[in-house]
């Protein structure tokens, strides 16, 4: 092995350390009180190592951001048996969905509340280790293809179905979530089976 791609694996060891506790530290204390000087100390190095790797905070938690995404996207998938077919199988993929931040509340509060901004490449470490947003068309087409292969919905409004759905879902959480309290758990379910249940 080249000394070059030694190095490059040593840095890509490295970088996961410290993204890694992010991670734990998103999930078990949230994101507002996170510092460069907490992430490094769980990761067991100094504060001053961590910016070999990020320029700052923010280039830290945007790679995490990314991570969790690709980790949720992961989790629900993982509980799918088989291809969405029916109404039944997209309530489970986002009664799947809501249930992960049930789990992980301090995490929909990242996703959705704290100020992140994108950093320019150089300070993710170059093009080649630069995370990229999921590809939620193609999510999209293969979520919904059969209800448009059985003419249930038309190809050129998956998008908006799929958006009406992810955003009335985020709506159920952020009440769920919110300092009123009034949404349980089970009142959001049943209201995600109500929309599924319009929307197709």
């Amino acid at each position: 092995m080249h000394p070059e791609e030694r190095q490059e694996i040593k840095k890509k060891r490295m970088k996961n350390y410290f993204l890694e506790a992010a991670i734990a530290a998103v999930k078990n204390e949230g994101a507002d009180q996170l510092t460069v000087r907490k992430v490094a100390d769980a990761a067991g190095y100094s504060y001053a190592t961590i910016y070999n790797y990020f320029k700052d905070l923010n280039a830290l938690l945007w790679e995490t951001r990314q991570l969790m995404i690709q980790e949720l996207v992961e989790a629900v998938k993982s509980k799918m048996s088989s291809p969405v077919k029916n109404k039944e199988d997209i309530k489970k993929v986002f009664k799947l969905y809501m249930g992960y931040f049930f789990e992980h509340p301090e995490v929909f509060r990242f996703f959705y509340f704290y100020p992140l901004t994108k950093p320019d490449v150089e300070s993710i470490g170059g093009s080649e280790d630069q995370s990229h947003d999921p590809d939620f068309s193609s999510m999209w087409s293969e979520t919904f293809g059969a209800f448009v292969q059985n003419g249930i919905l038309k190809q050129e409004d998956v998008e908006i179905v799929a958006k009406l759905m992810i955003y009335s879902v985020q709506g159920l959480l952020t009440l769920r979530f919110s300092s009123a309290g009034d949404m349980t758990e089970d009142q959001a379910y049943q209201d995600l089976e109500k929309i599924v249940d319009h929307l197709l």
